[in-house]
């Protein structure tokens, strides 16, 4: 639109709310870090809540649940918690698991998880939902990637760019995220339902991220890590 809204500085991370009329975002307070809720446009801001897990990352899954996420590595175990507005509860919901990163479905409050054995050896991932502590809806898809490198493109379908090659990428993630390491990937589309994977492309040298899938599936976007490119793929 035509509106701009000026946010305070010293943000750490925001997320929308999934119905897109509020923002959530974390700032500092000292040892503390403030949980901030406010308008779409930024107005009407309220401290709703305060945790010292100063470096956590938030993510907004669900009406009622907020996420933190604490930063990723191979070296260090990783963790998600949840605020739950309503009753003010905040709980461990996942982990831990060492350089564990997640993407939610827009769709649910299902996940993928993407994480190492200790020392970052190899890239595992799974698709979960974290609220139900049964994990009965837990599974492993037919191939391993970071999960910001994938776009969930309907419930039951999940579009990915998966590495060619792990060579010389250790520690995971942190190689990755530092920028050391550049992987050339190939997308591939899983479907959950079945657990298989069809290849979508396999060319160039693209370092794949940031994908956002057509409503219509007609058309994948991604950003190519290694220049800052924006691309568009027209899915056949």
């Amino acid at each position: 639109t035509s509106s701009v809204a000026v946010l305070p500085t010293g943000i750490t991370s925001i997320a929308w709310s999934p119905d897109g009329k509020s923002l959530a975002y974390t700032k500092p307070n000292g040892i503390i870090l403030d949980l901030v809720v406010s308008d779409a446009i930024g107005k009407n801001p309220k401290n709703i809540f305060k945790t010292p897990v100063r470096d956590a990352k938030i993510s907004w899954p669900s009406a009622d649940r907020i996420v933190f996420a604490t930063p990723p590595s191979g070296m260090a175990e990783g963790y998600l918690f949840a605020y739950t507005r309503s009753t003010g509860a905040f709980e461990k919901i996942f982990g831990a698991a060492y350089g564990l990163q997640t993407l939610w479905s827009p769709f649910d409050t299902r996940m993928i998880a993407s994480y190492a054995p200790r020392g970052g050896e190899r890239i595992l991932t799974k698709i979960l939902n974290p609220f139900d502590p049964e994990r009965r809806d837990s599974r492993e898809p037919p191939v391993a990637t970071i999960s910001e490198k994938c776009a969930f493109a309907g419930k039951q379908e999940l579009w990915c760019a998966v590495p060619r090659s792990w060579a010389g990428s250790q520690p995971l993630p942190d190689k990755y995220l530092s920028g050391e390491f550049n992987s050339t990937d190939r997308i591939l589309k899983i479907d959950l339902t079945k657990n298989t994977a069809e290849e979508l492309f396999n060319e160039n040298t693209f370092d794949i991220s940031t994908l956002i899938a057509a409503a219509e599936k007609n058309y994948l976007f991604f950003v190519s890590r290694r220049d800052g490119t924006l691309w568009s793929l027209k899915v056949k």
